[in-house]
C-alpha cells in the first residue's frame, strides 16, 4: 500500500459536495489507523475551530504562511494531509498543487465540470512542467460525483474521458446525500453505501506508486486534451 503524503482535492462545485468528499475521505483514514489532516484553503482563519468528528482533524491555515509550506510542515507528522479547494486558479490553489502528490479532480456530470477538470489537469501539466517537478511530478486522478439518477451519462463521461487519455478512478461516488452524514456522523455511519463509495476510492488511491514516477503524460495525449 502507498499513501499519498499531500493531496489536494479541486472540484467546480462549492460547499457541501466539495466539502463532505474532503472530511470523509479524512475520516476514512483515520479509521483506518492513519494520521489524516484537513486543511480548508476558503476556511476564514478567525472562524471558531471546528466541533465534532473533524475537530481533531482539522488544521487552520495562517495568513502568514503559506498553503504549501503549512501542508509541508503538517505532512511531517500526520499523513495523508488532505487540501480542500475550489481549484481556481489563485495563488493559494497554485502552491496547493505544487506541494502536492496528488491532485485529485472531483467532477459531477455536467459540461461546466467536466470543462473545468480538463483546466485543472492543464493548469497541474504545467506545473509539472517547472523544474521543481520534473523528477517528482504531481499525479492526477478524476473522480466522478453523481447521482443515481444520473448514473448512465456518469458512465458515458468516463468513457470519454478515459479514451482521451485521462486517468479516471473506476469507482464514482454515487451516494452525494450520504456523503454530508458520514462527515456529520460520530461515528460514521459504517456500512452505508457512501462509505462504501469512499473505501473503494481510498483502494484505488493507494494502489498508486507515491514513491516514484507518478504521472507518464506524453505529447499525444496532451494534444488530445486541448
Amino acid at each position: 500500500m502507498s499513501l499519498p503524503a499531500i493531496i489536494t482535492l479541486a472540484a467546480l462545485s462549492e460547499g457541501k459536495a466539495r466539502n463532505s468528499l474532503a472530511a470523509s475521505l479524512a475520516l476514512h483514514w483515520r479509521q483506518h489507523q492513519e494520521t489524516p489532516a484537513l486543511i480548508d484553503v476558503d476556511d476564514d482563519p478567525v472562524a471558531p475551530q471546528s466541533t465534532g468528528p473533524l475537530a481533531n482533524l482539522m488544521v487552520k491555515a495562517n495568513p502568514a504562511e503559506s498553503i504549501g509550506t503549512l501542508a509541508r510542515r503538517v505532512g511531517r507528522r500526520r499523513r495523508p494531509v488532505i487540501i480542500d479547494t475550489r481549484g481556481e486558479p489563485n495563488r493559494a490553489t497554485m502552491e496547493a498543487f505544487a506541494a502536492s502528490n496528488l491532485a485529485l479532480v472531483a467532477l459531477e456530470p455536467t459540461a461546466s465540470n467536466v470543462k473545468f477538470a480538463l483546466q485543472t489537469w492543464h493548469l497541474v501539466r504545467e506545473i509539472n512542467a517547472t523544474r521543481e517537478r520534473a523528477v517528482r511530478p504531481i499525479a492526477v486522478r478524476f473522480v466522478l460525483l453523481a447521482t443515481h439518477s444520473a448514473l448512465a451519462i456518469t458512465h458515458h463521461i468516463r468513457q470519454e474521458l478515459k479514451s482521451a487519455g485521462f486517468e479516471v478512478l473506476d469507482t464514482e461516488i454515487a451516494n452525494l446525500s450520504q456523503l454530508g452524514d458520514i462527515a456529520r456522523a460520530s461515528p460514521s455511519p459504517y456500512g452505508s453505501s457512501a462509505q462504501s463509495d469512499i473505501a473503494n476510492v481510498v483502494q484505488e488511491l493507494e494502489k498508486l506508486d507515491f514513491g516514484t514516477e507518478l504521472l507518464k503524460v506524453d505529447d499525444a495525449q496532451g494534444g488530445a486534451a486541448k
